[in-house]
């Protein structure tokens, strides 16, 4: 799972999965609240893509991903203190 606060790196780096083949998901606020939901139910189901991109202003509050086993942080230094925990969010234990 890779999260960033805008969507323009998640565009490159969508180009440079799709150069080595790789499968993935995309989960932003671009996208419909079905088509959202129609890649959290492929991101969960077994077999289907392992890499999931999210930006954080969509996927940053409320979202449980607890298949996720990996996430990649893309943190910049002027982000807001909200930006920020919702970052960190994955590492906290509720």
């Amino acid at each position: 799972m890779m999260m960033r606060t805008g969507t323009s790196m998640l565009d490159l780096v969508e180009t440079v999965l799709s150069r080595y083949g790789m499968q993935f998901l995309r989960y932003d606020g671009k996208m419909r609240s079905e088509a959202r939901d129609a890649t959290l139910i492929a991101f969960r189901k077994t077999g289907g893509p392992r890499v999931i991109l999210i930006s954080i202003k969509c996927g940053g509050v409320g979202l449980n991903l607890t298949i996720a086993n990996r996430v990649i942080k893309y943190v910049l230094p002027f982000l807001s203190p909200r930006d920020m925990l919702t970052l960190n969010a994955p590492f906290f234990v509720f």
